[in-house]
């Protein structure tokens, strides 16, 4: 997990896009060694301070959703852990 904190205008997007764009090359086995796919998951979640979505509950929603999709194993555990301890 990578926390970004800057303020506005200091270029948290375009940082988060590179590195976005980076760690897919490397997964795909990109670049200088051409090495072999690696696994990497991205998931995000962007807040500004003061809205809803920079509760911790709205952060972690977006991020076990977006687990969810992309891990095969990792919907059924989670909808399990929801069942038994609520949202």
């Amino acid at each position: 997990m990578f926390l970004l904190l800057a303020g506005a205008g200091m270029g948290k997007s375009v940082f988060s896009a590179v590195m976005n764009e980076r760690l897919r090359a490397y997964a795909a086995g990109g670049g200088l060694r051409r090495e072999a796919r690696r696994p990497v998951v991205l998931a995000r979640h962007f807040f500004k301070v003061g809205e809803l979505r920079c509760q911790a509950r709205a952060m972690l929603r977006s991020i076990a959703f977006q687990l969810a999709e992309l891990l095969p194993g990792f919907a059924e555990p989670l909808r399990e852990a929801v069942a038994k301890h609520g949202d």
